[in-house]
């Protein structure tokens, strides 16, 4: 067994202690790891750094107290949970990593994200498309519509000013 995760735990036991929380399941459920998640989905997207799908999670690649408390967002990733469970778990389910870091782990799903990454739009740069003719004749008959709408409100206006203003002179 590696001495690495036991390592990463014995860090995330002491920051927690720190931050007194009682557990990790404690952390995962306060206000605090909200805020955090809420910051790395803000700053790095809800992709997953694993598959490209939708991140639901994000997963701690060292446990600092400046990472714990989301004052550095380069040690957490987006990730969704079938690729956490993929590099936190083994396929029997148990936790024993054979000597392979968690980081490690990490390392090898993003290597294999970025070979076989698949062909986005978003990846090209969007085309200035010009308006055609049609289009700009009726963006100006928008605008004249709304020049005469505000002309024929003033005219609305003034005869039922008018209007008032005979009403009142014959009585």
């Amino acid at each position: 067994m590696n001495k690495e995760p036991d390592d990463h735990y014995r860090t995330r036991a002491k920051s927690l202690f720190d931050l007194g929380f009682a557990s990790y399941d404690d952390y995962l459920r306060s206000g605090l790891w909200q805020s955090v998640k809420v910051k790395v989905f803000f700053a790095k997207g809800k992709t997953c750094v694993g598959c490209y799908k939708n991140a639901v999670t994000v997963h701690h690649r060292n446990y600092s107290m400046e990472t714990m408390v989301g004052l550095s967002l380069k040690m957490l990733e987006p990730i969704c949970a079938k690729c956490h469970n993929k590099i936190e778990r083994n396929p029997d389910g148990s936790k024993d990593f054979c000597g392979v870091s968690i980081d490690a782990r990490l390392q090898k799903l993003m290597r294999h994200k970025q070979a076989t990454k698949p062909y986005f739009k978003e990846d090209r740069k969007p085309k200035k498309r010009k308006a055609s003719l049609e289009v700009k004749r009726h963006r100006e008959i928008r605008a004249q519509y709304a020049k005469d709408y505000a002309s024929r409100k003033d005219l609305l206006r003034f005869m039922a000013k008018v209007i008032d203003e005979s009403k009142q002179s014959s009585c």
